[in-house]
């Protein structure tokens, strides 16, 4: 007796035999140009980059068009019926807003920065002898202090040797240093351009994404996705807002404190003190120590009440300018914070160190919020088992 032929059975079989034999070409071509692909994705990211700057400035920006059309909208009746009228007159303050303090810290803030580094690579001979001279005035009998500033003394000048080194080395790039930042301006001031379309349409955008999640997914599902969006939302914007401003006051309560006690550097210094905040826990320690150096190579006195100094001023923004600025922002416990600091540092630098804490934030959430919805459905399962067998029992 002949065998049926089943074509359909043979049909798939087939099928399935070419999409694996497709799925391994890819893969081996994949694997075997890595390094290309890799380089490509890397050139669309750079292409991409005005793009991602702009998106970035619009997110950074929109807290304060908020505020401002906010306020608008409360004083201004005429304002209030005109919303077309009304973003306009927003952005505008916006960004007058913003390019002012970028002007400010250009023209006023940077010079005095510049001319305080340029006297100390100008006179750091001179200060590396003054200090080796107080030390031994200070020192007396005592060989332990002798010896420990005499090996910070050795590593400060370390320092300064390798930056000679460094500027050394990179004066004869200088071309293609200026063509690296004239691009990266560039990048900026089309970043610029690019954030000022997403504000004034941003309405238009979100009911966009809205509409494609509506489309892609189910309502159900579509709820949880912009559930989860808008919590992120919240740390992120919650956690980087309150960052900036609260290392903005502290660059700025610096500033008029070490002008009080007549400190060194007081420009330079400050900004430093105000950059190196952003990133907690790490940042004080990261802009005191480079601080207190300095200073000790004019003044060691100085240098010991700068310490008291910014230690006074870190706790005060510890415990209570911090708090009050960011709140449970992250809702991370101290642990957490140091470990996502330490592992997006390692992975990304500078940037991962004051990025990773709401990143990590967003992670540690989203991990809280699928555990929790798997214990629930857990005990719902145990429960109806237990009710099952309570009604069998019966």
């Amino acid at each position: 007796m002949k065998q049926k032929w089943n074509s359909n059975k043979y049909l798939t079989t087939a099928l399935y035999a070419f999409i694996v034999i497709c799925f391994s070409i890819l893969f081996y071509f994949f694997v075997s140009n890595i390094g290309n692909i890799f380089s490509w994705f890397g050139n669309i990211i750079k292409i991409l980059s005005p793009i991602t700057l702009g998106l970035c400035f619009a997110y950074l920006f929109n807290p304060l068009l908020n505020k401002v059309e906010g306020f608008l909208k409360n004083n201004i009746k005429k304002l209030k019926n005109n919303k077309h009228v009304l973003r306009t007159v927003s952005m505008i303050i916006t960004y007058l807003v913003i390019i002012t303090l970028i002007i400010l810290f250009l023209y006023i803030i940077m010079p005095q920065i510049a001319s305080s580094l340029k006297y100390i690579f100008d006179n750091f001979p001179e200060y590396i002898d003054n200090l080796k001279s107080s030390i031994v005035d200070m020192s007396g009998k005592s060989d332990l202090f002798s010896i420990t500033m005499s090996k910070i003394l050795n590593y400060a000048e370390q320092f300064f040797s390798h930056t000679y080194t460094f500027l050394g080395e990179t004066l004869p790039r200088i071309y293609d240093i200026a063509k690296n930042i004239t691009v990266t301006l560039m990048n900026i001031v089309v970043g610029i351009v690019i954030s000022v379309y997403i504000l004034a349409s941003k309405e238009v955008y979100f009911f966009q994404i809205r509409k494609l999640l509506r489309a892609l997914f189910s309502r159900e599902t579509n709820k949880t996705i912009l559930g989860m969006v808008k919590s992120v939302h919240i740390v992120f914007s919650g956690f980087i807002t309150g960052k900036i401003v609260d290392s903005i006051i502290i660059g700025i309560i610096c500033f008029i404190g070490m002008s009080i006690f007549r400190f060194p550097f007081v420009p330079l210094i400050s900004v430093l003190v105000g950059v190196t905040n952003v990133i907690p826990y790490f940042g004080p320690f990261i802009g005191a120590l480079p601080s207190i150096l300095l200073i000790m190579i004019v003044d060691p006195i100085k240098s010991l009440f700068f310490a008291i100094f910014v230690f006074v001023l870190q706790q005060f923004d510890g415990n209570y300018l911090g708090p009050k600025i960011l709140g449970e922002t992250t809702g991370l416990s101290p642990f957490w914070v140091i470990f996502s600091i330490i592992l997006f540092g390692g992975i990304f630098g500078v940037l991962g160190m004051f990025v990773g804490v709401p990143i990590f934030a967003i992670i540690y959430s989203l991990i809280k919020c699928f555990i929790n919805e798997l214990l629930e459905d857990k005990e719902k399962k145990e429960l109806k088992v237990q009710r099952e067998k309570n009604f069998l029992d019966k």
